[in-house]
């Protein structure tokens, strides 16, 4: 349900585009005591092939955010199995590698997970 939720809410403009559009068409036809029925005929069947391309849609995205989930879930970066630095250069250099990750941590902990990487892959998919 949280994902339906997050891609309605990158669809709802068009949505509601689709819905103000339907209502105007409908306003002028009646203002201009044409028959309303054909207005209303063609919204259904809009609505029908704007439903068919939402559904198709949204099984794209759900695929995308499982595989990011997945993704997530097994990328990670760590700097436990680098062996030991043997002068202060080396010292330097992986303290400045923490910093300019702003991942002070990942000295401490030693895991780092790669969500840039994870990101990216997710957009080029």
């Amino acid at each position: 349900m949280k994902i339906f939720r997050s891609f309605f809410k990158l669809h709802q403009s068009g949505i509601l585009a689709f819905v103000l559009c339907s209502i105007v068409f409908v306003l002028i036809f009646s203002l201009y005591d044409l028959p309303v029925g054909a207005v209303l005929y063609s919204a259904v069947l809009s609505a029908v092939i704007c439903l068919a391309l939402f559904l198709a849609s949204f099984i794209r995205y759900c695929k995308r955010c499982r595989m990011l989930q997945k993704m997530q879930q097994e990328i990670t970066v760590t700097i436990q199995h680098l062996p030991q630095p043997q002068d202060c250069k080396e010292q330097a250099d992986r303290g400045s590698f923490c910093r300019s990750c702003s991942l002070a941590q990942v000295y401490q902990t030693g895991v780092f997970r790669a969500f840039s990487a994870v990101w990216t892959a997710f957009m080029t998919a």
